[in-house]
């Protein structure tokens, strides 16, 4: 309940407050840079040579890639939603739950890796399959991850093999020890 309170505090609470802060800062930097941004990854806690952190995976994109940039980036999902409804085979309600959940996690992507490329890749990998929407039998999907299938079962291989119960699932990963 202090949590849930302390989020509509916007006068009295620390983080809100520093939270202000930033995301004006963040906009002067975007009227500077307004059409091409500053650079793709030039923000955040992983690089040495960050400006910031902006505490929002939106900011982060017009800071970084510009109007542009962001309208390229937000194209992709704007598209795989407009391809479910054009679909005739809208059958499946869990198609509609599966792209709602995947434009969730690309936020949860962004924020925890702060590479833009790698969620780019991702939206785009998203709009090459939910494009066969109009295939007669099994979707084929390739699911690329950051985590090693033979590793700790997380999230990502949870998704997998959900798909995988309606599709044709390829897992792609890159082997992170040894």
């Amino acid at each position: 309940i202090v949590r849930i309170r302390s989020i509509f505090n916007w006068t009295g609470d620390a983080g809100n407050l520093g939270r202000l802060k930033i995301w004006e800062e963040s906009l002067n930097i975007i009227k500077d840079n307004f059409i091409f941004g500053i650079g793709a990854s030039k923000t955040g806690s992983w690089g040495s040579a960050s400006l910031m952190v902006t505490e929002s995976d939106y900011l982060k994109k017009l800071i970084e890639i510009g109007i542009v940039g962001t309208i390229i980036y937000y194209s992709i999902p704007i598209y795989v939603i407009y391809k479910f409804f054009k679909s005739e085979n809208k059958d499946s309600s869990n198609t509609l739950i599966s792209i709602i959940i995947l434009i969730l996690v690309d936020s949860v992507i962004l924020q925890v890796t702060e590479e833009i490329m790698i969620a780019f890749f991702y939206w785009l990998s998203l709009g090459f399959l939910f494009s066969n929407l109009q295939r007669k039998g099994k979707m084929n999907i390739l699911y690329y991850s950051n985590v090693d299938w033979y590793w700790i079962k997380q999230r990502p291989h949870f998704i997998a093999e959900g798909l995988a119960r309606t599709y044709n699932v390829k897992f792609v990963y890159q082997h992170r020890y040894n």
